[in-house]
């Protein structure tokens, strides 16, 4: 039973890695930016911890967490799956695979064969077993199985609560069941008249029989079992479970292909040294006439064989005949198109820059700008001459101003991308861009339209774009506020796992916003500056920022003189100017 699984996770060609967690590992992982042939590290380790367990005997020593499967029942449908759940108790599952459905295929003969194919696979669970009864319950288990499968005829029947002996797994699971009960009942039961006439030992229904059919042939569930376990036991999600199997899709192929070709080669071998014993026979005098026939009929089959392949290949691509051809011909079109006739007052001195915009005001339209591309003064500029009188336009500039603000994210953890911000004034631009997405966006909201997701990401999207502007500023800040390096950021990058996105380029985004706010923070080990709840450490920066700066001093100087000034004239000679 190793075969198959040695198969799968012992195929490493074509195989890399590459430093990438999971969603269980990391909240903000992405496997969709690894191409499919690429296996990270994690996603190995996971896949050997499969192989680990799909390999498990049943005599190897377990420690908390080990899942391992004992034994396989395909005929059942089904396989016994055990969980070390701790140091005494071993748990007992019954996996099995369910949701037939039907097909067809046809064999090499030429027959063809219906069939039932399983969809899903579920879990029964029969009991939790002292783990030092595990050895007297392995060999109770095979001992009211054997004694089942020697009933024939009646006595295969599960009626009036008999155990009876049926291929369903509901059946492997009422054998689980009465072998933990006789290893856990205080007297030996040497026979099953003790759980005979009892519900609770009793086959239930509901699983489907695997057995012979019509046809005489019993449903295939050997691979789709080890399929059902596979998927099972992946915790990565459904993305590496369909890359591993398309990997083993795949190494299956070019195994067929390497062995098809090996043969060709081992043909041509043997037909030159045939080639040569006849030369040699003849040149000794004998009579080869009767093995150059059999030759020329070996050669005949080869060239059928490929003929055959040809005409499979050139089957999917030929002419219509004549009479198609004539069917063709006589269709005629149900649809009129006229041409359309020239307005009597149009301006035919107009030239083609007058038309175009007439055209682009009647389609009501507006002008486009790549917002990867494209500065963030030519993104101010572009904001200002696009409306946003109805959803398109409101769309637009939403989507232009995220692709703008999800590229420049990558500013944040990449030194070498130098931005193009114009001296003194990216902040201010930064502020009246984030002004004019939210004033889109509040527009986009009043807009008709049907409530659906979209409007939970939307916001997300929306909370994206201002952590990204703020860390952007922040960023240049640090730089000409040294000040600013001493306080961290106030936000705890856990928190963002709150966002609901499916763009790649959002996610990338939003893993940009936390590498540099986690970073920040775990280097910098300050006081949050500007948190809404604690603005204690805002205050203080606020005054260490006033009392380094000669101007605001100097400012604040000449107002307190002016309103000492004010108080000496209204009343209040003893007061003296210092």
């Amino acid at each position: 039973m190793k075969g198959p699984w040695m198969v799968i996770f012992g195929w490493r060609n074509d195989v890399e890695f590459s430093n990438l967690g999971c969603g269980r590992v990391n909240p903000f992982a992405d496997d969709r930016i690894v191409p499919v042939s690429v296996f990270s590290e994690h996603e190995v380790d996971q896949l050997h911890e499969v192989r680990r367990r799909l390999e498990a005997a049943a005599d190897d020593v377990h420690k908390r967490g080990d899942v391992w499967y004992d034994p396989w029942l395909p005929a059942y449908g089904c396989a016994l799956q055990k969980t070390k759940v701790n140091a005494a108790v071993v748990k007992l599952e019954v996996l099995f695979v369910d949701g037939w459905e039907r097909t067809l295929h046809f064999l090499l003969t030429g027959e063809c064969v219906h069939s039932a194919v399983p969809k899903a696979y579920h879990v029964l669970h029969c009991a939790d077993l002292d783990s030092a009864l595990e050895e007297n319950f392995n060999k109770k288990f095979d001992s009211k199985l054997w004694k089942a499968q020697q009933g024939k005829g009646s006595k295969r029947s599960a009626a009036i609560n008999d155990l009876g002996h049926q291929k369903t797994p509901q059946f492997i699971a009422a054998v689980v069941r009465r072998a933990v009960a006789a290893v856990t009942s205080a007297k030996e039961e040497n026979e099953d008249n003790g759980f005979e006439r009892d519900k609770r030992f009793s086959p239930h229904g509901g699983t489907t029989d695997v057995g012979q059919h019509t046809g005489g042939r019993p449903r295939d569930t050997c691979w789709p079992l080890v399929h059902a376990a596979i998927s099972r036991n992946l915790c990565c999600g459904p993305g590496l479970f369909r890359k591993t199997m398309a990997m083993f899709h795949l190494g299956l192929l070019k195994k067929t292909i390497y062995q098809t070709q090996g043969a060709f080669r081992r043909g041509i071998d043997v037909k030159s040294g045939c080639d040569s014993s006849l030369v040699e026979l003849l040149d000794g005098g004998y009579d080869v006439s009767g093995l150059q026939d059999e030759c020329a009929a070996l050669r005949a089959n080869v060239d059928e064989l490929i003929g055959q392949l040809n005409r499979q290949s050139t089957s999917q691509y030929h002419l219509p005949d004549s009479t198609a051809l004539q069917q063709l011909n006589a269709l005629s079109s149900e649809v009129l198109i006229e041409s359309p006739k020239r307005g009597k007052g149009l301006n035919g001195d107009e030239d083609a820059e007058e038309r175009r915009r007439r055209a682009l005001g009647n389609l009501n339209g507006c002008w486009f700008i790549d917002g990867a591309m494209c500065s963030l003064r030519d993104l101010l500029g572009w904001e200002k001459t696009t409306g946003t009188s109805n959803a398109n336009k409101c769309v637009l500039v939403l989507r232009t101003v995220e692709t703008f603000m999800f590229t420049r994210s990558h500013e944040l953890v990449d030194d070498d991308q130098v931005a193009d911000n114009d001296e003194g004034q990216f902040v201010e631009q930064m502020q009246s861009l984030v002004t004019a997405y939210q004033n889109a966006a509040a527009t986009w909201r009043q807009l008709p339209r049907d409530k659906s997701v979209l409007d939970v990401e939307q916001r997300s999207r929306e909370l994206l774009v201002l952590w990204i502007a703020f860390c952007l500023v922040h960023k240049s800040c640090v730089v000409d506020v040294p000040l600013c390096a001493e306080y961290n950021i106030a936000l705890d990058w856990k928190d963002l796992k709150v966002a609901v996105l499916s763009e790649r380029a959002a996610i990338s985004a939003l893993q940009n916003v936390a590498e540099y706010s986690r970073g920040w923070n775990d280097r910098t080990k300050g006081l949050q500056l500007f948190h809404m709840t604690n603005q204690g450490p805002t205050f203080g920066f606020a005054r260490r920022f006033g009392l380094d700066s000669s101007a605001m001093v100097a400012a604040y100087n000449r107002t307190w003189v002016m309103k000492l000034k004010s108080i000496r004239r209204s009343g209040f000679p003893q007061m003296r100017l210092e």
